[in-house]
């Protein structure tokens, strides 16, 4: 089993991967992690290619449908274009 990093605790049994296996999982994670202000710039810059979306009203607080005018299936589309963005 892979020994837990310094300062951390050992993950539960069902969660720990064999010497094997853990160097395939490490490399799935190679890029630096996303800060908060990333996040929230590509899900503005996702939300303003939405061409229901006027772009003068949106916000980090807008609200869908108060705020934007859109219905359930417009969500379901803009959930389906994070999907896509962040994968």
């Amino acid at each position: 089993a892979v020994p837990a990093p310094p300062g951390r605790p050992a993950p539960p049994a069902l969660l720990r991967l064999p010497r094997v296996a853990a160097p395939l999982c490490r490399g799935f994670s190679e890029l630096p992690p996303l800060t908060l202000a990333d996040i929230k710039d590509r899900v503005l810059y996702v939300l303003k290619l939405y061409d229901k979306i006027d772009p003068e009203k949106l916000t980090a607080e807008s609200h869908f449908m108060k705020d934007l005018g859109l219905d359930s299936l417009d969500q379901v589309e803009i959930i389906m274009a994070m999907e896509d963005e962040f994968g």
